[in-house]
């Protein structure tokens, strides 16, 4: 996993051939100047408003779950408000549901590494990186982001 801050995404765009294009299309957002979203055959970025519980556990008490992809790795980029942000090595963690192709993702528990993000922050996971977005941030509140999928070349 690489956390960042929009203002040095430059730093990564070695890290993939359409990191560039992304990061620059996410350092135009902002509350007073959204876009839907753009995609092409490698990437699909989706700006979306959510919000944040008071817990990091379900309203029945249970764990989150965490979520990992093998076709995509993804980039969550948080525009305003803050979100904490749950990921740790897949391997780690014990499998709750077997990985299904046709939603590029499985499900897993266990301990989570647990960072928060602030406006202008952003996280990038790879296969490897189970994750669980949308934890309890600094407070309740909501926090308006970028989810950007992108192919994972092979």
């Amino acid at each position: 996993m690489v956390f960042g801050n929009i203002e040095n995404s430059e730093r990564y765009y070695a890290l993939h051939p359409d990191f560039k294009e992304i990061f620059e299309f996410l350092r135009g957002l902002s509350e007073e100047n959204l876009s839907d979203g753009i995609s092409n055959e490698n990437f699909t970025i989706n700006v979306q408003k959510s919000f944040i519980a008071t817990s990091d556990t379900k309203k029945d008490g249970t764990e989150k779950l965490s979520e990992a992809h093998r076709k995509y790795m993804d980039i969550h980029y948080c525009i305003s408000g803050s979100e904490g942000f749950g990921f740790c090595d897949i391997a780690l963690l014990d499998t709750v549901t077997e990985y299904n192709e046709s939603a590029d993702a499985s499900m897993h528990s266990g301990k989570m590494n647990k960072l928060i993000m602030h406006k202008g922050d952003f996280c990038i996971v790879y296969p490897e990186d189970a994750h669980t977005p949308l934890l309890n941030g600094d407070s309740e509140c909501g926090v308006l982001k970028a989810i950007v999928k992108v192919k994972v070349n092979a």
